[in-house]
């Protein structure tokens, strides 16, 4: 049996399984302690204790949220790339997003998916 009361997990009697019998989120709580118990079915019962430290990985259950529900932001027309072959360019925004994942399922990249007809304008895709 578990020991440890209030946890999301339970154990078959039988075979010592543990199983997940409640919700998890690692957002929320990424590391539980059980004590698990065994006992015999002599005269005299008998039984001893072990403890379990399960860690919760990440799912990618979060989505990217920008800070700012929407933008706007004015260019001047003679805003370009100088000179037409340097990787210097005229930065016009900044966005910020995050995610509250962790690991490879919290990166965010950036892309410009429509309105950009003339591809005027370019995106580092890549979060800092």
């Amino acid at each position: 049996s578990i020991l440890t009361s209030t946890v999301p997990f339970a154990i078959n009697d039988t075979t010592g399984v543990i199983f997940v019998n409640g919700s998890l989120d690692r957002e929320t709580l990424d590391f539980y302690q059980v004590t698990v118990m065994v006992t015999d079915l002599g005269v005299i019962r008998l039984t001893s204790t072990s403890t379990v430290d399960i860690n919760i990985t990440d799912f990618n259950d979060n989505t990217p949220m920008f800070l700012n529900a929407s933008f706007s932001v004015s260019v001047p027309e003679n805003a370009f790339k100088y000179p037409q072959d340097s990787e210097t360019y005229s930065v016009i925004a900044t966005f910020a997003a995050t995610d509250d994942d962790i690991g490879t399922n919290e990166e965010i990249y950036y892309m410009i998916t429509a309105g950009d007809t003339n591809n005027s304008f370019a995106i580092d895709s890549k979060a800092v």
